[in-house]
């Protein structure tokens, strides 16, 4: 909601508008999550795609950047568990990460307290450790089916989808409810509590998506990751910049305008932080 959209998905992003730099809806760099994470890892252009040379897999990642600047460096993920690897890393990549932290076991629906589990607590363990830290955060998101994403008694949109219920057409409206909930949940008080205990003159917290979700749109009922006639939901992300305002102003040569911004520009932002 803090872009337009009317229903009040973002209560507390909308409250606190003064806190951060929304710079919009800008389109991710894929659809999918392994792809947008491993080019946003390896700071890949536009211009270098196709990659048929693989140069992704073998650059330099953001980690060892990191750790060449004298930062630790984490990686905590809620979208795997234990030591298996997704978004296109190996073994290797673990060289260049101090502290590695995934989920433990299956995704359950919430009862109740803390969005998405024990990944606040590994956050706040990460942000409060002595000296620079560098946090890679991978949320597991507002995914299908919503329904497992947020506590029954956060359904704030109503009617929605049953656990387990599957998409239809004729139910588009519950289906859209669900992922408001989800978004409700797993993006506004998730930032909300995290931001509790983050010290934005310290910190500075880049917050986007990894790919959008279409909903029952065209002739699939695919959310994401489709490769053909491809939904331009599923590239629409938020951009917001949280931190010490005088710090973010840096970053832009000129006025700041809405929309007009690319994930393409986070590895370089980045760097420049």
């Amino acid at each position: 909601s803090i872009n337009g959209y009317p229903e009040d998905t973002t209560p507390f992003l909308v409250e606190n508008a003064n806190s951060y730099l929304n710079l919009g809806v800008v389109d991710s760099v894929a659809n999918c999550s392994r792809t947008t994470n491993l080019i946003l890892m390896s700071g890949t252009q536009l211009t270098d795609l196709p990659d048929t040379d693989f140069s992704s897999l073998k650059t330099p990642s953001i980690f060892q950047y990191a750790k060449a600047a004298g930062f630790e460096t984490h990686y905590i993920s809620n979208q795997s568990t234990g030591l298996k690897l997704q978004n296109y890393m190996t073994s290797k990549d673990l060289k260049h990460i101090d502290y590695f932290s995934q989920g433990e076991g299956k995704y359950v629906r919430p009862d109740g307290g803390l969005p998405e589990g024990d990944l606040i607590g590994r956050l706040r363990r990460a942000h409060g450790a002595e000296g620079r830290q560098f946090i890679w955060l991978v949320k597991k998101g507002a995914h299908f089916h919503w329904e497992l994403s947020y506590p029954e008694i956060e359904a704030e949109f109503l009617p929605k989808l049953d656990e387990g219920e599957p998409l239809d057409r004729k139910h588009r409206d519950k289906a859209l409810n669900s992922y408001q909930n989800s978004i409700r949940w797993v993006v506004d008080e998730f930032l909300a509590q995290t931001l509790n205990f983050i010290d934005l003159s310290q910190t500075v917290i880049i917050y986007t998506a990894d790919h959008g979700q279409s909903i029952l749109e065209g002739t699939s009922s695919a959310t994401h990751c489709e490769w053909k006639n491809v939904q331009a939901s599923q590239g629409r992300v938020p951009l917001i910049l949280f931190g010490e305002k005088q710090t973010l102003q840096t970053l832009f040569e000129k006025e700041i305008v809405k929309d007009s911004y690319s994930q393409y520009q986070l590895f370089g932002t980045t760097l420049q932080l």
